[in-house]
């Protein structure tokens, strides 16, 4: 920025004429001095005008003309305050430090060094958000120095939070077998079965079927040692004292005592039974009767029999999971509410594509078959033959294969060929594989593995206490059982269940193959 400084000049020249310049006059001492000078200078290159030269000066133009200045004098420049504008400064005060201006800045001359923040924070850190030992500059340009607690890598996951502060690791890991299923930790998805809520009757093993595993209240895996689990609930026999409908797939229920509440007369047996039945309304339950409306409760599968194929492969939960599924609730038979007495429950395994069904009695969960295919003798359904000749050892008749009652090779419709031992002399048994479907293609060598047999009379029995005839289709007929006689005179005769009306009788010959028919019991 330039200053121009003209003032009033003197000039005395001694001259003489013949030296004297042409293009120089001096103003006459008459003229004042805003006064035109009549003699005209020589041109200058870039003349001054009235803002180059300083407000209240004076100087001559080209022309001999007086030219007063008008540009600002503002003397010394605080540097604090705003640009004053365009004009004459003589120097600057209160200039910068080094340590006001930021680094890789210079200003007036004078190199930066202070550290500067850019940008603006939507929540400022504290002392306690820094590392302990660190600094770092506040909004005002602060130092601070942090608080924050270095925990580092001393987390062991065993122990309790050790509190807020900086963790650069931890020094124990936990395992997939350390965490609930379901669950995820440290990206390590759980894989460990937990018991929630607490048991105040945990179970032990004798309380567990046999080969069946649980879980103990310490977390341990235990197998059961129960060899039977018909220690089930089983509900009074005596009819009902109720007179509601019950509704399938709702929250209706029936009121039912068990048979230990019956023998101590407990009050659910005087509020839910009764003493002396009805004639009309007591039925087995196994019909549906015209005419009667209430107190009536349908003893038959509810909305009719199952009518989509289901439970074709996987274990036998995952079948009846998907009978459930495919079916709804004529896949179950619900004995606590519709039973007449004491029925229990039962559930369908298998539907095959040609309507086959086998079901499970949930009390013994044994599995029965649909009714076989074909008519067998006694010896065929319960695969027996023998190579003794004296009838009077096998039930009556000649069982010696390919000779009497059993073909060479012998067959067993129930039980698997496999199972039993060959007979000396003769090919092996043969289970004939077009009952298989009947069985809902459940077979000792397939997956799951189920072991069949003849229901003994005792079995026909219980499965008839546990509402059998309420369930099973394909009943109006004698079945076999595996039972003989044991009244010396009517050893050709085994006991047989009628499925029409529960009824058992031992009139029929073995070797009969026109009246008794088959079905299988498996587990």
């Amino acid at each position: 920025m330039n200053s121009l400084f003209l003032g009033l000049v003197s000039v005395y020249l001694l001259v003489t004429t013949s030296a004297c310049d042409s293009r120089l006059a001096i103003p006459s001492s008459t003229l004042s001095p805003d006064s035109q000078n009549s003699v005209i200078l020589a041109p200058l290159v870039s003349p001054a005008v009235a803002t180059d030269i300083l407000n209240g000066k004076k100087v001559y133009d080209e022309n001999g003309a007086v030219v007063v200045g008008t540009m600002t004098d503002h003397g010394s420049w605080n540097s604090t305050t705003s640009f004053p504008g365009s004009g004459y400064y003589s120097g600057v005060s209160d200039t910068p430090t080094s340590s006001q201006i930021c680094t890789a800045q210079t200003i007036l001359g004078i190199s930066g060094s202070a550290v500067c923040q850019s940008a603006s924070g939507g929540t400022n850190a504290v002392s306690a958000n820094v590392l302990s030992g660190t600094y770092f500059w506040e909004s005002s340009g602060q130092s601070i120095q942090g608080t924050m607690a270095d925990k580092g890598s001393n987390w062991n996951l065993t122990t309790a939070f050790p509190g807020a502060g900086y963790y650069s690791g931890i020094n124990s890991s936990l395992g997939s077998g350390d965490v609930c299923s379901s669950k995820t930790f440290l990206g390590t998805s759980g894989t460990a079965v937990c018991q929630s809520g607490s048991a105040s009757l945990p179970a032990s093993p004798s309380d567990v079927i046999a080969g069946k595993e649980f879980w103990d209240s310490t977390g341990a895996k235990q197998t059961g040692t129960l060899q039977s689990n018909l220690d089930i609930t089983f509900y009074s026999m005596a009819f009902r004292n109720d007179t509601d409908s019950v509704v399938p797939n709702t929250s209706s229920q029936r009121g039912v005592a068990t048979l230990s509440q019956e023998a101590s007369n407990a009050q659910a047996f005087q509020d839910y039974h009764k003493l002396v039945p009805n004639p009309k309304y007591d039925t087995d339950g196994t019909f549906e009767m015209s005419g009667v409306t209430a107190p009536y409760h349908l003893e038959t599968i509810t909305g009719g029999r199952p009518s989509v194929t289901c439970g074709t492969s996987g274990t036998l939960e995952t079948r009846i999971a998907d009978c459930s599924t495919q079916n709804g609730n004529r896949a179950f038979y619900d004995g606590k509410n519709f039973g007449q007495n004491g029925e229990g429950d039962w559930k369908l395994v298998t539907r095959t594509a040609n309507g086959y069904e086998v079901w499970r009695d949930e009390r013994t969960k044994l599995l029965w078959s649909d009714s076989m295919s074909t008519k067998y003798n006694w010896y065929q359904a319960a695969g027996y033959a023998s190579t003794d000749s004296n009838t009077n050892n096998t039930g009556g008749y000649d069982a010696r294969p390919g000779i009497g009652v059993q073909p060479n090779p012998p067959l067993s419709v129930c039980a698997d060929a496999a199972l039993i031992p060959t007979l000396s002399g003769y090919q092996p048994f043969t289970t004939p594989s077009a009952n298989d479907e009947r069985k809902g293609n459940l077979t000792f060598a397939g997956t799951p593995s189920v072991t069949w047999r003849l229901p003994t009379i005792e079995d026909w029995k219980l499965a008839e206490v546990n509402g059998l005839r309420k369930v099973l289709p394909d009943l109006d007929s004698w079945f076999w059982s595996a039972t003989s006689s044991s009244h010396a005179s009517q050893v050709q005769h085994p006991w047989m269940f009628y499925g029409t009306d529960g009824g058992v009788m031992y009139w029929n010959w073995r070797n009969d193959t026109s009246s008794a028919k088959t079905r299988c019991i498996g587990h």
